[in-house]
């Protein structure tokens, strides 16, 4: 009874990948959770950055805190329902075996087991010596991580640029 792998017959008719219809489609893989979208902004924000020094600013240990940083902020915006202005959270399947990828998730994963070590900073900003935004000018670094060298160029940033990544927060008022 039921279908014959040898001559790939459906008895019964109740295969359709066997009766010549269209298969079903596979089923979708699962959404990514809430911190790996995050890890995923993290990665698509700061991919191409490497370290500038072995120890202090612009060290590994320092671009994977500025990530973990990074990734703070993407979470509270997201809890202050604030869209857009950060990069997707779309990363394609090549990329997710990076060693760049690998620790923007370890960022993100470390980021949603601990205390906001930015004081609920909802906006952070990529200087590469570029002119800044108007919206810039009315905020106040509270961190600053790197500078950290753009290896890969692509995006806003050019190849070789010296970036810096500032945390932000509103000026207090006077």
């Amino acid at each position: 009874m039921g279908n014959d792998p040898l001559d790939r017959t459906d008895p019964t008719g109740n295969d359709a990948c066997q009766t010549g219809t269209t298969c079903p489609p596979p089923p979708k893989p699962p959404d990514a959770t809430p911190t790996q979208k995050i890890g995923n902004v993290v990665h698509n924000e700061t991919s191409g950055l490497r370290s500038s020094s072995k120890e202090g600013a612009g060290s590994s240990k320092d671009l994977h805190d500025a990530k973990v940083a990074v990734a703070h902020v993407v979470a509270n915006r997201e809890k202050a329902g604030v869209n857009g202005g950060v990069a997707s959270d779309k990363v394609n399947s090549g990329e997710q075996k990076t060693s760049q990828y690998k620790d923007a998730q370890s960022a993100a994963s470390e980021a949603s087991q601990q205390k906001d070590t930015t004081g609920g900073a909802k906006n952070y900003v990529l200087d590469y010596g570029q002119k800044m935004p108007g919206w810039v000018g009315k905020m106040d670094a509270t961190q600053s991580f790197g500078p950290f060298n753009n290896k890969s160029g692509g995006g806003d940033v050019t190849q070789g640029a010296d970036v810096t990544i500032k945390i932000l927060v509103p000026k207090e008022p006077n």
